[in-house]
């Protein structure tokens, strides 16, 4: 649908919701059921004006925020959004539609000087467009069919005026600002709206009603005139807060459909843009350019950049050197020497090579007993020991076993546990073990009765 038929339909429905709302009165349960949506409720599609290295951004009808520090390159991201309405590709940013995007940029901070230079020096050079003469609007010009104007050109002035509509209303007071631009929005009936910045619109950027009311404002605008609006706001001060600044800066974060957000790297002289939020798919490839002689922004590479924690402040792009996890947690001063059989070692050892007196340590921990259960023993042993680590004591309950210092077995109440074998006991069981690996050694005897034969027919016996 062309913008002149979406207009005529637009403005036919308002006349008609106008003699509907005369002749009858809605109840508030009327009203409210308006405002119902259903599965089967009839919606038109969003409507994207660009994309950003393949994915839809800058909705029709809808708010976008475009944030960072002072002097980030916001307005200069601006400008190139700006250039890609007239031109189909602009860096990374693709226009969907094949027709150019009428553009509204209200410029509220700087000097209407500025404007102009960034107008005739950088969107036009960006968008091809070559101007001879600077177009002058008087004031009785119709903004919407402008025509005057003087100038030879690949796109000629007429069309280029046709589709940048740009104010520098710096000089005037908030509420003239914002009474003005919704006469522009509602005379131009732009698909883009540039708010450069959205902050001159109020008196206090932390008043909340007033924060309130700006924000509903532009999204009652958005809607009524099918338009994508872009508010630009600053960052926070701090180099660790990324938030935007003030009450205006919580409510266009929970209002706008997307953010953008642009910074300079570090110790580089590359820009970057970056889309930080969206209520859909988010482009997950940033943005990356420099300027060249003539300022204007070129691609170029993503630089080594160093990252950022979560709460926004640098991390270290060094990665700090993974020691391997030691197999036990012991404290070496705090280890009983008594139950250590070289007790003058001044030097820690790996756990696994501690010379443990496990006879010693076990018999006490047996505290005149012959059975203990499994956890009696081993809070018993762990204290007098010095041990913290669970799994270094069931390394040692390994070791006095395979030295048959201890052995599980069940009590008189079926219980689990240890019994202490005595000092005799552990000899006849090491020397058992001995003889079953001596005879382990010994030559296989054939268990026939008879010789062996070679010949394959002799009977078996």
């Amino acid at each position: 649908m062309s913008k002149d038929a979406f207009s005529l339909v637009r403005s036919s429905q308002a006349k008609l919701s106008q003699t509907a709302a005369a002749n009858k009165k809605l109840t508030p349960h009327e009203e409210l059921m308006q405002h119902r949506v259903t599965p089967e409720t009839k919606l038109s599609p969003l409507e994207f004006l660009f994309k950003m290295n393949g994915t839809e951004c800058f909705p029709l009808s809808e708010l976008v925020a475009n944030t960072g520090k002072a002097k980030s390159g916001k307005t200069l991201f601006l400008s190139i959004v700006m250039a890609c309405c007239m031109k189909k590709n602009v860096l990374g940013l693709e226009r969907i539609r094949e027709t150019p995007i009428r553009v509204l940029w209200y410029d509220t901070e700087q000097s209407a000087q500025s404007t102009q230079n960034i107008l005739v020096h950088r969107i036009i050079p960006l968008s091809h467009t070559e101007i001879t003469e600077t177009t002058e609007i008087n004031s009785n010009t119709n903004l919407t069919n402008p025509t005057n104007h003087s100038c030879n050109s690949v796109n000629s002035c007429s069309e280029l005026n046709d589709q940048f509509f740009v104010f520098n209303v710096r000089g005037i007071g908030w509420e003239k600002r914002r009474e003005l631009l919704t006469v522009a929005i509602s005379e131009i009936e732009p698909d883009l709206v540039i708010v450069d910045g959205i902050k001159d619109l109020i008196t206090d950027i932390n008043d909340g009603t007033q924060a309130t009311m700006v924000v509903e404002d532009q999204m009652g605008l958005a809607q009524t005139y099918n338009c994508c609006i872009v508010d630009v706001l600053h960052q926070n001060k701090s180099d660790t807060d990324r938030n935007m600044r003030g009450w205006i800066g919580t409510e266009l974060a929970n209002k706008a459909f997307e953010a953008w957000a642009c910074s300079i790297v570090p110790n580089t002289e590359t820009f970057k843009v970056e889309h930080v939020m969206s209520r859909m798919r988010r482009c997950q490839d940033n943005l990356y350019y420099q300027l060249d002689d003539a300022a204007l922004p070129i691609s170029c590479e993503k630089p080594d950049e160093q990252p950022r924690e979560p709460n926004g402040r640098f991390a270290s792009k060094k990665k700090p050197e993974e020691k391997p996890k030691p197999k036990y947690d012991i404290d070496w001063g705090n280890l009983n020497r008594e139950y250590i059989l070289q007790n003058d070692i001044e030097e820690p050892l790996p756990p696994e090579e501690i010379p443990w007196d496990l006879v010693k340590l076990f018999t006490d921990a047996m505290e005149g007993c012959a059975f203990k259960r499994y956890n009696q023993l081993m809070a018993i042993a762990m204290r007098i020991a010095g041990i913290d680590d669970s799994k270094y004591y069931y390394f040692l309950i390994d070791c006095a076993k395979e030295q048959h210092i201890i052995v599980p077995g069940k009590d008189g109440y079926n219980q689990q546990g240890f019994f202490l074998n005595s000092a005799e006991q552990r000899q006849r069981i090491l020397a058992y073990e001995e003889e079953q690996r001596r005879k382990a050694k010994e030559p296989v005897q054939s268990s026939l009765p008879f010789p062996e034969t070679d010949t394959d027919d002799a009977p078996p016996y």
